[in-house]
């Protein structure tokens, strides 16, 4: 029969898990060398290729964890990856009952004479006051990257360009939590186009939509979350656009990086381009990894070739290291499948607790064995004098006792100010239990005193030799 633990080693045991659950203690290889954060991550890969462009980042869409950045805080000229914002206006006037799909925008002469303008993206629009549906100027937008078409959606909703801008536009950016920009245009041409019934604003062909990789991604990570359908239009190769009710011409994806283009990959759900003489080349990519919705932007590559060759070497790095890593699943036992909890001052002794979500994040592949995740609780945790874990009656089914957290060194969030990303999960009653009368706390607690006093004397005449 293996030797019992006596008293004093019990107490060191207790001891020692009161201090794991105040977080004093790692979880993973006591030896082993720190794991990597996202910045020697990034540098690592950055390293191994010969990026172009200025600025990047890649999150996980859904926690805003960073996967990868690269000058994520620099300012760069966005060009048409505005189009993503101004839709997200578009479908907030949409959810807010202003405005439906299939209502019709009003054209101008000058947003009509800008379809036209030579050099830019468009697709031709007449001067008309029903010709096209807001549907059919979200599709030019996404998938031919047509300018005009931006703009006339942007003097429906603001009155003018301008105003759409200062207001509406803005207002998106800042409900993100972003403060450092520069916006003049809702298409993102430059300011010198912004033009409402021949009304010029004193903008010059230098003033470019700026934004950081940062802030763009915490801007269109919400816009996405709440409009998905965003990215569904930016996939369609070739659409059928009506210009007039004689005309129909074909739009074509301005994207070679969507499925079925000349660099289309598989994974990617969606995307949207920008150019610009001043910010260069950038690419807004959204793929799935590992099942996960993930969001990469690049900003200001020289050339329209490196904006894709600079994505695809990316994507590549990320995909082949990271990996998803989960914590724990819905419903699983804390503890482990059998584990079972006491329980102090209940009609029942033992119960058991789950966590209430899943909870995980990425990972890079290496650090999959040895995740070094530090634990901390809200509340302290509670041992008997045994080391037992234990929870106090009353209890409700389902209601949370606890919160557990995790602390890793490759976790980093876009969503604090400072890149903390503290990971929680609850830890909830599995079944409803009553507390007992004080009548029968007091019968306890003398049997436990009695019984404990037992075990000491029976221990101390052991160790006298009686």
């Amino acid at each position: 029969m293996d030797k019992q633990p006596g008293p004093l080693a019990r107490y060191l045991q207790s001891l020692f898990l009161v201090m794991l659950g105040c977080g004093l203690f790692t979880l993973g290889s006591a030896s082993a060398a720190t794991n990597q954060n996202v910045d020697a991550f990034s540098q690592t890969i950055d390293q191994n290729h010969n990026f172009q462009f200025q600025s990047a980042m890649a999150i996980d869409q859904a926690t805003g964890q960073v996967l990868y950045q690269h000058n994520p805080d620099q300012l760069e000229g966005i060009a048409s990856l505005s189009k993503v914002i101004t839709l997200g206006v578009i479908y907030d006037e949409i959810k807010q009952g202003k405005l439906s799909l299939e209502d019709t925008v009003p054209v101008s002469d000058e947003v009509s004479a800008l379809s036209t303008t030579e050099g830019l993206s468009n697709v031709p629009l007449i001067t008309s006051t029903n010709q096209y549906t807001v549907s059919q100027l979200m599709d030019a937008a996404m998938i031919e990257s047509a300018n005009a078409a931006v703009v006339a959606l942007a003097e429906h909703v603001g009155k003018t360009e301008d105003q759409f801008v200062k207001n509406e536009m803005t207002q998106k950016i800042k409900v993100a939590g972003v403060t450092d920009f520069k916006l003049y245009s809702a298409s993102g041409l430059p300011g010198n186009y912004v033009n409402t019934d021949n009304q010029f604003f004193g903008y010059a062909e230098t003033d470019e939509n700026q934004l950081s990789a940062a802030g763009y991604l915490k801007v269109v990570r919400n816009i996405l979350n709440d409009y998905p359908e965003i990215m569904t239009r930016s996939l369609a190769n070739k659409k059928a656009f009506a210009v007039d009710d004689q005309t129909t011409i074909t739009m074509e994806n301005q994207n070679e990086m969507v499925p079925g283009m000349a660099s289309g990959r598989s994974e990617i759900t969606g995307g949207k381009t920008g150019t610009g003489d001043l910010s260069g080349y950038s690419l807004l990519v959204q793929l799935t990894i590992a099942g996960r919705k993930v969001l990469v932007v690049t900003l200001g590559d020289p050339t329209k070739a490196s904006r894709y060759s600079d994505m695809w070497q990316l994507l590549d790095a990320l995909e082949s290291q990271l990996q998803w890593y989960t914590i724990h699943q819905t419903g699983e036992i804390v503890g482990g499948t059998n584990k079972q909890v006491l329980v102090a001052n209940g009609n029942q002794t033992t119960t058991q607790l789950y966590y209430g979500s899943s909870v995980g994040l990425f990972l890079p592949k290496d650090q999959l064995n040895d995740p070094q995740i530090e634990l901390g609780y809200r509340d302290q945790l509670q041992y008997d004098t045994e080391g037992q874990l234990q929870v106090s009656a009353p209890l409700t089914k389902d209601e949370t006792v606890n919160m557990e957290y995790y602390h890793l060194p490759f976790a980093h969030s876009l969503l604090s100010k400072d890149g903390s990303y503290e990971l929680k999960e609850s830890m909830k009653a599995k079944e409803s239990i009553s507390e007992v009368s004080f009548f029968v706390k007091i019968s306890r607690l003398m049997n436990d005193t009695i019984a404990n006093v037992t075990q000491w004397f029976q221990s101390f005449f052991k160790t006298m030799g009686y």
